[in-house]
C-alpha cells in the first residue's frame, strides 16, 4: 500500500472515528417524559423494549409492586441509579429518567420508568422503557437491561 493509499485509509477512519463520536453524543429525543399518562411508544426499530404492551411479541410485563409506592419508589431509584455504566438524570414521584452508556462505543440509551395508579384490584405497575437513541438495532441489550432491572427489583422484594 503508497503512501496516498494510507493517508486515505487514516483521513476515513479518522472521519469514521468522528462520525461514531458524534452519534455518541446524541441529544435526548424531545419524546422523553410523561405524556397522556403513559411513555413514548417504541418506534418501529428493534432497538427500544416497552412493558406497556405485554400482547406485542416479545414485550415483557409490566413490573407489579410487592410494597407500597411509598416505600417501593425510592428503592427502585437506588437500584436504577446502581445499574453498571448508568446516571440518573431525573425522579419524580411517579417518573424516572436515566442514561445508560454501553461499554465499548459508548452509545446512550435512555430507561424510563413510570408509577402508574392502582387499577381496581390490582396491584400498582411499574411501566418501563428502555431505547437506544441511535441506530436500527440494539442487539438485545435494551431487553436484557429491563430484564437485569426486574430481577434485581424481585430481589429486593420491590416487585413481584
Amino acid at each position: 500500500m503508497g503512501a496516498a493509499s494510507r493517508g486515505i485509509v487514516a483521513v476515513r477512519s479518522l472521519l469514521a472515528l468522528l462520525t461514531l463520536t458524534i452519534a455518541c453524543g446524541a441529544e435526548p429525543p424531545s419524546t422523553l417524559g410523561v405524556r397522556n399518562g403513559g411513555l413514548a411508544p417504541c418506534p418501529s426499530t428493534p432497538n427500544c423494549v416497552h412493558t406497556a404492551y405485554p400482547d406485542e411479541a416479545g414485550s415483557p410485563a409490566p413490573f407489579l409492586l410487592d410494597l407500597v409506592a411509598e416505600e417501593a419508589w425510592p428503592l427502585v431509584g437506588e437500584v436504577v441509579a446502581s445499574m453498571p455504566r448508568t446516571r440518573l438524570i431525573e425522579q419524580t414521584a411517579v417518573y424516572i429518567h436515566a442514561e445508560a452508556v454501553s461499554r465499548f462505543f459508548r452509545f446512550i440509551d435512555d430507561l424510563e420508568l413510570l408509577l402508574l395508579p392502582a387499577e381496581a384490584g390490582e396491584p400498582q405497575r411499574i411501566i418501563v422503557r428502555s431505547a437506544s437513541r441511535i441506530g436500527r438495532t440494539d442487539f438485545g441489550v435494551n431487553a436484557h437491561r429491563v430484564e437485569w432491572l426486574r430481577a434485581r427489583l424481585r430481589e429486593e422484594g420491590v416487585i413481584r
